[in-house]
């Protein structure tokens, strides 16, 4: 049986993956290069996280699992 973090972990990378594609989607429009478009990408999928944890005085998650970066890689 799958447990509730499992499916918290994956919903919160589903998430950042759609995030990531959307901020891709959005760069776009302005035709940057790869990394540009990353770069955008990364800031959209993982600004709400990083501010959401400093804001609580957590570390910073997507420091922790490089599973959160590689959701945005994989969007892009």
């Amino acid at each position: 049986m799958i447990s509730a973090t499992t499916v918290i972990y994956a919903v919160d990378l589903l998430g950042t993956a759609s995030f990531a594609f959307s901020g891709a989607l959005r760069a776009v429009d302005r035709r940057p290069d790869f990394v540009g478009m990353l770069i955008l990408a990364a800031v959209t999928a993982l600004g709400g996280g990083v501010l959401r944890d400093v804001i609580i005085r957590r570390d910073i998650l997507f420091l922790h699992d490089f599973a959160y970066p590689l959701a945005v890689l994989l969007s892009v």
